[in-house]
């Protein structure tokens, strides 16, 4: 691990560390916030309550990577993470031996959720500044694999401990947040140049805020390349997102109470859990062996085979009943993960211009959102088709994303091309 991180300058690193830490903490307590709103305001409130949270994410993913590129990335992480800050400390406080304030919590976590999106294209953004292009793939598949570490570590640990001591999971949050916002204010260096503004006004920056900040809004909309991935990448979010929607409700309609493994008895929920952890460890064991293959082979051809893939094995647990099959399909598209994800993230990254990059990542981070909008919906709409529909549904979603994979990644190599020309003419 150490010969790999190397590669990388001391900004990489440390969010590295803070990132794991960060994703550690959060997942003590995300995956069960649905069950503790549906105990304290009850399951038609609580769905409410999360559609607004998901509003407050998109509203702050947009308005951080308009600012991170405005004012830079630090100054957006350090607002952002100050703010969170007071708001898990509320949080906490609403939720300790002293007080039950589902509804202040609520709103205190909508407030910090802005926050929370805020920072996400800052980070991004500082992460793409402080690496090299051809370092970039290693480092998004180093990141993706803590991830995976910390939600396995995460998850645990809520599962065990959420349901009777949130009040001391909500304070780790808060001191992980604490460490967090430290390390920027000591560890890190912007090395983004934020545009000069010559008049210095207040006015000049409000006209900014106001003009320039849709004009780029609007050169964003016209980057054709950036459509094709949007749409690429909202497209296998739709996908991903099956599992927590359709997939979750198939098989707990479909798998009934069975020996799985050896005497241990399975149902379809019970299945779910054993998928999901199944698909955890298979990132966190097979990342690194699998990166060491994805550097031998054509990426274009990575990208499109492990997108479909990925996809086939969610088509098959949209319609299977089989527990082993369910198990062998997952191992299908962690595959089709591991070699996908780096690739896709690794897009991004190229396409959007060093001084629009915190807008790129912000506008282009909104397809996680949208993808699980549309994967709810879909819950909606099976109720009108039979599972083969839903299920060739996501299937052309799944070979939609891989076609228009492979074409952004033959655009992104010649715009490369051009480029190394251009430069090799003027010298």
């Amino acid at each position: 691990m150490s010969e790999l991180l190397s590669h990388f300058g001391n900004n990489v690193k440390v969010r590295f560390s803070v990132d794991f830490l960060m994703t550690t903490s959060l997942m003590m307590i995300l995956p069960y916030l649905p069950i503790y709103f549906s105990h304290k305001v009850g399951a038609s409130l609580t769905g409410f309550m999360f559609a607004i949270v998901i509003i407050c994410g998109i509203t702050g993913g947009v308005t951080g990577g308009m600012l991170a590129d405005r004012i830079g990335r630090r100054k957006v992480m350090l607002i952002s993470e100050s703010v969170t800050i007071v708001m898990y400390t509320l949080i906490a406080l609403c939720n300790s031996p002293w007080a039950d304030k589902p509804y202040l919590t609520f709103l205190f976590f909508a407030i910090g959720m802005i926050f929370s999106g805020m920072i996400n294209p800052a980070v991004s953004a500082l992460l793409i500044d402080s690496s090299e292009p051809e370092y970039r793939k290693l480092m998004y598949q180093i990141q993706y694999w803590l991830i995976n570490v910390a939600v396995a570590i995460g998850s645990l640990i809520g599962g065990l401990f959420f349901q009777h001591y949130y009040f001391i999971l909500f304070s780790f949050v808060v001191v992980a947040n604490v460490i967090g916002f430290l390390s920027t204010v000591f560890f890190i260096t912007d090395e983004y140049k934020v545009p000069n503004n010559n008049e210095g006004t207040d006015q000049v920056l409000n006209d900014q805020v106001n003009s320039g900040l849709w004009k780029n809004l609007s050169d964003l909309i016209k980057d054709r390349l950036f459509f094709l991935f949007f749409l690429a990448a909202f497209s296998i979010a739709t996908v991903s997102n099956q599992m927590v929607n359709y997939i979750a409700i198939h098989m707990s309609h479909t798998i009934p109470r069975q020996n799985v493994l050896g005497d241990i008895r399975l149902d379809g929920v019970n299945l779910l859990g054993v998928l999901q952890s199944e698909n955890a460890l298979l990132v966190i064991v097979l990342t690194f062996f699998v990166t060491y293959f994805v550097r031998k082979m054509n990426s274009r051809f990575a990208v499109i085979f492990g997108t479909i893939l990925f996809a086939s094995g969610y088509v098959y647990m949209m319609l299977g009943n089989t527990p082993w099959l369910f198990i062998l399909a997952m191992f299908i598209t962690t595959i089709g993960e591991l070699l996908y994800v780096p690739i896709e993230q690794n897009f991004l990254a190229d396409l959007a211009p060093e001084d629009k990059r915190g807008l790129y990542i912000g506008i282009g981070g909104l397809n996680g959102s949208f993808g699980m909008i549309a994967a709810s919906l879909m819950i909606t709409v099976s109720q009108f088709l039979p599972p083969m529909i839903m299920a060739m549904v996501v299937g052309f979603m799944g070979l939609l994303a891989a076609i228009l994979f492979g074409e952004i990644d033959a655009r992104i190599k010649e715009k490369i091309k051009l480029q190394s020309k251009s430069a090799d003419v003027k010298m």
